[in-house]
């Protein structure tokens, strides 16, 4: 097969990624090493206007991305949006033609998926488009502008696959589809690639039996669904004899709310806040700390719990779906409810019965073996991606 992956930003960079970002260039180097043909285009504001390289047997094509003064907000931001997709996508289709693309796999960003649509739309490629699915930014999306409704429903009936990365996820589209009245397409498939090797293998975490607890929550600090201040009240009611430290890893709109919020309750000598950092150094400060936390109102999968859990750092988790469809509480993580006083609560019991964490660690481990190996999932990316080629030539013949 031919394949091409397309992010805005680039997983390619030293600069922040998401999960997303990092998901495909897993997925990417996955089929590589399976002798497919694969191409990862994405944006980089260092090249002139194209770049290729090449990176673990994935032909990795960088496009200029423009960045003015005038363009952190209103007009000059869109205007800067606007010239970069029409960048982007005024050299996509030579991309395109001279690979002879089989499979696009993007997520579910919606101008780039209306692009690739509008390219099949003019009968000029064959390609099917598979569009990841991990999260409900476009419901938001649409009950705070409605007239995105069509553009989405368009997006959900017209790709050939809806890829959602966990079960959960695909009910909480169901059922939002349903609320807003959209239509749902017939194709999809429920995977996650799994975790990063450069994450996964190496060292495990340890129980150390320092006085201090620490705790580590390494996500962005989103407007959307993240709860970092329901853990930092939950642990400015803890018992004040009890020793602990938090450090958040991270950037983003919220940030600064966070950091007022760590000042007013008097925290600052007990949580830092460090920027984004490669795999490398998270994973040492992962195996350094007691116990990873995610509080969130929702979550797609959480990248980072999975990658937690895959070296053995005990996980603190909302009871959320779809993370408490797979976290079972006390076995091979932790949940708790969703308020102060549940991460209060939960947070109290596990420092007071740390004891416990080396069990949990191990059960952890042995979850992310059997559900989220890498080696073997790319086998589940490559059965589906080859059935909608069939349909593709079932249709041609």
């Amino acid at each position: 097969m031919n394949i091409l992956f397309y992010t805005n930003r680039s997983p390619y960079k030293t600069t922040s990624q998401g999960g997303a970002e990092t998901s495909l260039r897993l997925i990417a180097s996955k089929f590589a090493a399976l002798n497919h043909t694969v191409i990862y285009v994405a944006r980089d504001r260092q090249v002139q206007l194209k770049k290729i390289s090449q990176v673990n047997g994935v032909t990795v094509i960088h496009i200029k991305e423009f960045d003015f003064p005038f363009s952190k907000s209103g007009i000059g931001k869109r205007i800067k949006e606007r010239l970069n997709e029409y960048v982007t996508f005024l050299l996509m289709p030579p991309i395109l033609r001279k690979n002879k693309i089989d499979i696009v796999h993007t997520y579910y960003l919606l101008r780039p998926c209306l692009w690739f649509l509008k390219f099949k739309e003019q009968k000029k490629f064959d390609f099917k488009l598979v569009v990841r699915m991990a999260g409900m930014h476009w419901e938001k999306s649409i009950r705070l502008k409605p007239t995105l409704k069509s553009q989405y429903q368009q997006i959900f009936t017209q790709a050939d696959a809806l890829n959602f990365i966990s079960s959960g996820l695909y009910t909480m589209f169901l059922d939002a589809t349903e609320q807003l009245g959209l239509s749902r397409g017939t194709g999809y498939f429920i995977k996650d690639i799994g975790v990063e090797p450069s994450i996964s293998e190496g060292a495990k975490w340890k129980q150390d039996q320092q006085v201090t607890f620490k705790l580590l929550m390494a996500t962005r600090m989103a407007k959307l669904a993240k709860r970092h201040d329901l853990l930092i009240k939950g642990l400015s009611e803890l018992d004040p004899n009890i020793a602990w430290e938090l450090t958040l890893v991270g950037e983003g709109e919220k940030k600064e709310e966070i950091e007022q919020l760590i000042l007013r309750l008097n925290l600052q000598h007990r949580i830092q806040i460090l920027p984004y950092m490669n795999q490398e150094k998270l994973k040492k400060l992962m195996l350094a700390s007691d116990l990873l936390c995610l509080a969130t109102d929702y979550e797609g999968l959480s990248k980072i719990v999975i990658e937690s859990m895959s070296i053995g750092l005990p996980v603190l988790a909302s009871d959320v779906v779809p993370l408490n469809q797979y976290i079972i509480d006390g076995d091979n993580g932790y949940l708790a409810s969703n308020t102060v006083d549940g991460w209060k609560d939960k947070l109290t019991k596990i420092i007071k019965n740390r004891e416990n964490l080396a069990f949990v660690s191990s059960r952890s481990i042995e979850f992310i073996e059997t559900n989220y190996n890498s080696d073997k999932n790319i086998l589940t990316y490559e059965k589906e991606f080859l059935t909608l080629l069939e349909k593709k030539s079932q249709t041609i013949s």
